[in-house]
């Protein structure tokens, strides 16, 4: 039989994702260069700091809003995707209905992030500007390492939030999609591309697989960090079944019971799928 794979939906993620984090990187710099206007060779007097700090604040605040609002959009777009996708590879010809109220929450819990995120942004900028107050420093000095500290930091947290909450918004599309058909389903696979990123929590997913629907139903509800010996999620930070560790690329797929019922695959094939011999197609 043809087995579930995912493929498209990492690649529609990855397409996805890049076009973000680009038009995003452009933004963050094009809302820092109003600062260079504030660029002169003369020291940094207090009260011009305080203005240097507003000038800062409004513009990663701004940045913020813009982010926030495209990133909700491109989770919600996500999650339908995933959801039609993880339906049509089970064969089930439902209608999406829209996204629930649970994975709306979700989302908009994700979205906190992006406040910390700017928080930390404008912290950075209040260090630099205290420490370059304190030596003397000028404007074009200050700004000129203002701007690289927070475009490295924006590009390297900017990309990790992105991959992080597309990933988590799949992973919960995928499983809300199949848990509506779960009187059609003989076993849950996961299923990731076991690459060098693949973590051991995800290897060892796939080492359990299959799994059956009572097996994950349990494990959505009690979030064990082990399950039949093998640990299955980060223990230090607030992972999930669905979401094991951050920037997880696993997601559940699942194996029809008229699959197994027409001899088409058994629970003994499925044993390990997805580890080395039993690549998706």
């Amino acid at each position: 039989m043809p087995m579930p794979n995912p493929n498209e939906l990492w690649k529609i993620a990855d397409r996805l994702e890049t076009l973000f984090l680009r038009k995003n990187l452009k933004r963050l710099v094009a809302r820092l260069s109003e600062i260079e206007k504030l660029k002169s060779s003369k020291v940094i007097s207090t009260a011009e700091a305080n203005k240097l700090k507003k000038r800062v604040d409004t513009a990663v605040r701004e940045f913020a809003r813009e982010f926030e609002k495209e990133s909700k959009a491109l989770q919600e777009l996500m999650y339908e995707n995933g959801w039609k996708i993880a339906a049509r590879e089970l064969g089930i010809k439902g209608t999406f209905q829209g996204i629930p109220r649970k994975a709306l929450q979700t989302i908009n819990q994700g979205l906190v992030f992006m406040h910390n995120y700017s928080s930390d942004l404008i912290r950075i900028a209040e260090n630099e500007i205290a420490v370059a107050i304190m030596a003397g420093d000028s404007y074009e000095n200050l700004i000129a390492r203002l701007m690289s500290k927070i475009e490295q930091n924006g590009k390297r947290n900017i990309a990790t939030l992105a991959r992080d909450q597309l990933g988590r918004i799949m992973q919960i599309a995928a499983y809300d999609s199949l848990s509506e058909n779960e009187s059609d389903i003989a076993y849950y696979l996961w299923n990731n591309p076991n690459d060098e990123r693949t973590t051991d929590w995800c290897r060892n997913r796939l080492y359990l697989n299959p799994w059956t629907v009572e097996d994950v139903n349990h494990c959505i509800e009690n979030n064990p960090v082990k399950w039949k010996g093998y640990e299955i999620r980060d223990p230090d930070i607030g992972s999930t079944f669905l979401h094991p560790h951050i920037q997880c690329r696993s997601v559940l797929t699942a194996v029809s019971k008229s699959a197994i019922k027409e001899g088409s695959t058994s629970k003994e094939e499925l044993k390990g799928f997805g580890l080395e011999g039993k690549k998706f197609e």
